[in-house]
């Protein structure tokens, strides 16, 4: 996981021109990830058991809480953008999976 999530988002934060401070990659078992105030982004060592696309659209989501620290409108707006559109149905997907399980 520290090998490949780091990465992954770094290449995420590229193509969509987003910063972010730091990675850690973490035994979570409660997320899938998290954006500190500062921009430190913290990933489950779990999400490489899931698919790409679930991946990614929970990198993409801590990557939009560094423009949005909430779950407003406009930070579910960003997202739907980088998702293509399909934000919602992915994170359908994604209630189908627990961290650690």
């Amino acid at each position: 996981a520290k090998k490949v999530l780091p990465p992954r988002l770094a290449a995420l934060a590229g193509k969509h021109n987003l910063k972010y401070t730091c990675c850690s990659v973490r035994n979570s078992h409660t997320r899938w990830g998290s954006c500190s105030g500062k921009g430190n982004i913290s990933l489950s060592i779990y999400l490489v058991l899931l698919p790409d696309e679930l991946i990614d659209h929970v990198l993409l989501h801590e990557l939009c809480h560094t423009l949005e620290m909430n779950h407003s409108e406009r930070f579910w707006a960003r997202l739907d953008v980088l998702c293509g559109g399909d934000s919602k149905k992915i994170r359908r997907k994604l209630k189908n999976h627990i961290p650690g399980i």
